[in-house]
């Protein structure tokens, strides 16, 4: 019996101990319960402020995907525009320096492009010199005929001012009031100023020398300069030291001028420019210089005074 109880007590105790054990073990497992309860609030906490920013962001993303969208399609929309106007400027660029190279191969600044302009071989020249070869009352002479002829057809006009954009930004754009034609551009407008009709009659003259002989002989048209003034008009130089000098525009010839038609004729060069130069100092310009000569062949840059221009003119009539 004692030993009954003995082992009841021990039981006991045992049982007692087991429980206080798992009394602080369960103690302890709800601690841990409640530490990981909070944990998991925070997390849950976390997850949906988490999610309320990727909710956001996602719309943000969607917002910025659109507008990346619009920005694309606006971008090649523009670089489709770009490359059109890049191909026009291109154009414009290709055209301008064509334009800007005729513009200045018609002004006195292209001495390579002076003889072109006399195209004696045009078919409105052919026709203006039949013209004017069959008026009989410009006088006997082939070359009053078209004297008078270019005189009593084209009017005398100065040219328009004209613009010439340079090719840098950082130079000046030139004005140039003085642009050149050719005679058959003359003949097309129907006016010209002083190197316009002289090229247009030297450009008739060439031409009546094919029709009639199927060459061609010496002319010039003479540039000649002053203190305030430039003037151009043409020579047909002939051997034996004598000259023709046709000036539509100033309204001068060699020859004898009988009221109603001018006959032509040669006259000694000293003679025939002395009094050339003369008729205009009446008139109030004074010519000094004769700056160059062309024909449709050569040109050539003399700066001589008048008196060694005529000596020039009797080196070529040898």
């Amino acid at each position: 019996m004692k030993a009954f109880l003995a082992s009841l007590i021990i039981l006991a105790v045992l049982l007692s101990g087991l429980a206080a054990y798992l009394f602080n073990e369960n103690t302890k497992l709800q601690r841990e319960l409640q530490d990981l309860k909070s944990k998991y609030d925070g997390l849950t906490s976390k997850y949906n402020e988490l999610r309320l920013n990727y909710e956001d962001l996602s719309k943000k993303y969607s917002d910025l995907h659109e507008e990346y969208s619009a920005l694309k399609a606006d971008y090649e929309k523009l670089s489709t525009m770009y490359q059109d106007l890049r191909k026009q400027y291109d154009l414009f660029l290709t055209g301008y320096a064509k334009l800007r190279k005729e513009v200045l191969e018609r002004t006195f600044l292209d001495p390579e492009g002076w003889p072109s302009k006399i195209d004696y071989k045009d078919p409105e020249v052919f026709s203006a010199t039949a013209k004017a070869l069959d008026v009989w009352w410009y006088g006997v002479s082939p070359y009053s005929r078209i004297y008078g002829w270019v005189k009593d057809n084209i009017k005398y006009n100065y040219d328009t001012p004209l613009l010439i954009l340079p090719n840098n930004s950082w130079e000046e754009a030139p004005w140039f009031a003085d642009y050149w034609k050719k005679a058959s551009e003359t003949l097309e407008d129907g006016y010209g100023d002083c190197e316009d009709q002289a090229i247009l009659v030297a450009a008739m003259v060439l031409n009546y020398w094919l029709i009639k002989y199927n060459t061609t002989y010496a002319i010039w048209v003479v540039l000649i300069t002053g203190p305030a003034a430039a003037h151009a008009f043409t020579i047909i130089p002939i051997q034996g030291g004598k000259i023709i000098i046709l000036d539509p525009a100033g309204s001068q010839i060699t020859g004898l001028d009988l009221w109603i038609y001018k006959i032509v004729e040669p006259k000694d060069i000293y003679e025939a420019i002395t009094n050339y130069i003369r008729e205009w100092r009446e008139q109030g310009y004074y010519f000094d210089k004769v700056y160059a000569v062309f024909n449709h062949k050569e040109y050539k840059i003399l700066n001589m005074n008048i008196y060694e221009f005529i000596k020039w003119l009797y080196e070529q009539t040898k």
